[in-house]
C-alpha cells in the first residue's frame, strides 16, 4: 500500500512540470498507475480476463502499445495472476520498439524492486 501511495505522489509531482516547446517526451505513470489496462471494466462488457486475452493477442502481433498494456496487466494482476517477470518481459519488447512509457515502466520496476 505504501508503494502505491508513493507512486501516486511521485506521479502527481512529476506531472506538475512543464514540457519544453516541441518536446516529444511523454509523461509516464508508474506501472501501478494505469487507466487503460488497470482493471476499470465497470461500464464495459468485457471481463478482465477477456480484456487480457484481447490485449495479449495484439501484443503478440507486435503492437508496442499493447505490449506496454500487457506488461501493466501482468504487473497489476488484471485478468491474470500478478507476475513481475512477465511484466518486465513485455515492457522490454515494447521498449525495444522505442516505446518510452515501457522504458520508464522498466526503470520504475527496477527502482522499486525489494
Amino acid at each position: 500500500m505504501r508503494k502505491i501511495i508513493l507512486m501516486m505522489m511521485l506521479t502527481t509531482i512529476a506531472g506538475c512540470g512543464e514540457k519544453a516547446s516541441g518536446s516529444k517526451t511523454e509523461t509516464v505513470a508508474p506501472p501501478a498507475q494505469n487507466t487503460n489496462y488497470g482493471g476499470n471494466f465497470g461500464s464495459g462488457t468485457q471481463s478482465p480476463e477477456e480484456k487480457f486475452a484481447e490485449v495479449k493477442q495484439k501484443a503478440e502481433a507486435g503492437s508496442s502499445k499493447d505490449q506496454l498494456g500487457l506488461g501493466r496487466m501482468y504487473y497489476n494482476g488484471v485478468g491474470v495472476a500478478k507476475d513481475d517477470a512477465k511484466a518486465a518481459e513485455w515492457w522490454q519488447k515494447a521498449a525495444a520498439q522505442g516505446n518510452g512509457a515501457a522504458e520508464e515502466a522498466l526503470k520504475n520496476l527496477h527502482a522499486n524492486a525489494p
